[in-house]
């Protein structure tokens, strides 16, 4: 077997025993508070879900050669010097 294959029987076991810990924990949190609404458990699950899941930073990835494009045309440089230096390589036909 190669590492690779290896490497992903170790994730699926670590997968399987994670799916495995979480529905225990389920079945422990609905022992323990059986009196829960459906909209109570739904915010438990976003609860767990929140702590599992790290936020992420919402919006496009700025670019450099975008940015400092933009930086540029703020500056005042516009038309082909704009173009020549936003796309470097590129030619004009003008």
């Amino acid at each position: 077997m190669s590492n690779t294959a290896i490497k992903k029987l170790r994730l699926k076991k670590s997968l399987v025993q994670a799916k495995v810990a979480a529905a225990e924990a389920a079945l422990q949190i609905e022992t323990q508070f059986s009196g829960l609404t459906r909209k109570d458990r739904m915010l438990v699950i976003k609860a767990f879900q929140a702590q599992l899941i790290p936020p992420v930073r919402r919006g496009r990835k700025q670019r450099a050669g975008i940015t400092a494009a933009h930086a540029d045309w703020q500056g005042g440089m516009r038309g082909l010097t704009l173009y020549r230096n936003a796309l470097p390589g590129s030619r004009s036909t003008r």
